[in-house]
């Protein structure tokens, strides 16, 4: 891995971790959580590979 990969990794963690924890009405808030990273995450795959498959990555995640 590069220090890129690690950079959207980190960001992805971070995002998601403020973007839960303004809307924890609707879910536990480590559900939440989860969930706003991997979808960061993909976000960000799919800039850095048009090929990135999101629906694979959330399976993966154990979030499908």
């Amino acid at each position: 891995m590069t220090k890129k990969d690690y950079e959207l990794i980190a960001e992805a963690i971070n995002e998601g971790y403020e973007l839960a924890i303004k809307d924890t009405d609707t879910m536990t808030p480590k559900s939440i959580t989860a969930e706003y990273i991997v979808s960061t995450l993909c976000r960000n795959l799919e800039r850095e590979n048009p090929r990135f498959n999101r629906d694979k990555y959330w399976e993966a995640c154990g979030l499908e």
